[in-house]
């Protein structure tokens, strides 16, 4: 009995040997990466190689995986769609600022020639309740885009460099000088530019001794109070823009005040 599970004990351990030896024979033939603790590179252009670089490209076109995968394309955002320019212009106000910013004086000229426009037109069609004249329209369009707009660029500019001063004391030294010394010589020289384009240069004295006082303080109950928050609350690029909005108003009147017509004083 025992000698016969010797022989079963040999038995086994012959065939386990030979089932190893042959094992090891066929694995000859095959490729064997050994580690040896240190990464193995696959030789360029081998089929390990080519899948590795496949799997890496997929990887990083999914999003998921190692280190890199959390990374985004550039040019795109969080939500995976294009990302914006920084500073991109959205809206009408960006475009608007963005010409300011580039052509300012340009920008305030279009803007105050437009408003002048719509100042004349709701004048003639609302006020005075007559025809539209266009030609009338056109004149103070132009006045709007060489006289005005240009006139007050420079003097608002002028007025920043001149008052040093911030706050409410700033904004009430530029108003005194503003109002009290800009307003009235800016007004004559409007009604007088205005008659003389018109051909109208004979009627500039007798128009100034009619209206020009009583413009003057029409001219004060409107823009005293909107001037001291203009220069007050408003950046210095953003003046101009502000007193033409208000001036859609201001326009208004003037467009009427400016075509009153003339009355002949009695000669003493």
């Amino acid at each position: 009995m025992a000698s016969h599970c010797i022989s079963q004990s040999l038995l086994r351990t012959y065939l386990q040997t030979r089932h190893f030896h042959t094992s090891a024979i066929a694995g000859l033939g095959r490729r064997r990466c050994v580690s040896s603790g240190k990464p193995v590179t696959p030789a360029p252009g081998s089929p390990i190689q080519r899948r590795m670089v496949c799997r890496a490209v997929e990887g990083s076109g999914s999003g998921s995986g190692g280190g890199s995968a959390g990374r985004k394309p550039v040019g795109f955002s969080g939500d995976g769609g294009h990302r914006k320019p920084q500073g991109a212009s959205v809206g009408l106000w960006a475009w608007y600022m963005s010409c300011l910013e580039s052509a300012p004086l340009l920008t305030k000229a279009l803007t105050c020639a437009l408003l002048n426009a719509l100042g004349d037109v709701f004048c003639q069609l609302f006020i005075e309740a007559g025809k539209w004249d266009i030609r009338r329209t056109a004149i103070f369009t132009f006045m709007g885009l060489a006289v005005v707009a240009p006139t007050l660029h420079y003097w608002y500019a002028l007025l920043n460099k001149l008052v040093r001063a911030g706050g409410t004391t700033g904004a009430t030294i530029q108003l005194l000088l503003d109002q009290g010394v800009f307003a009235p010589v800016f007004l004559a020289t409007f009604i007088s530019v205005l008659f003389t384009i018109e051909g109208k240069p004979h009627l500039i004295k007798p128009k100034l001794e009619q209206d020009l006082l009583e413009t003057v303080k029409v001219n004060w109950v409107l823009w005293i109070p909107a001037q001291y928050l203009n220069f007050r609350f408003v950046p210095p690029n953003l003046q101009v823009l502000t007193a033409n909005v208000v001036a859609l108003i201001w326009n208004t009147y003037m467009s009427f005040q400016s075509h009153k017509a003339v009355v002949p004083q009695a000669k003493q």
